[in-house]
């Protein structure tokens, strides 16, 4: 699956890594939350089981 990521989504997250030493606050929490949930389409859940893995 190809998702097209938008350049100033790109940027943000550079910036947001660059300027992190210990100075993560919940400010970029909320700003990380709300990126995903704009890559993450709601009819695809998130989990980290394999099911194939059971079968």
């Amino acid at each position: 699956m190809q998702i097209s990521v938008d350049k100033n989504d790109l940027i943000a997250l550079i910036k947001m890594a660059q300027s992190t030493d210990d100075m993560w606050d919940e400010a970029m929490d909320m700003a990380l939350s709300e990126m995903c949930k704009k890559y993450r389409p709601s009819s695809i859940p998130m989990t980290f089981e394999n099911d194939s893995a059971s079968a």
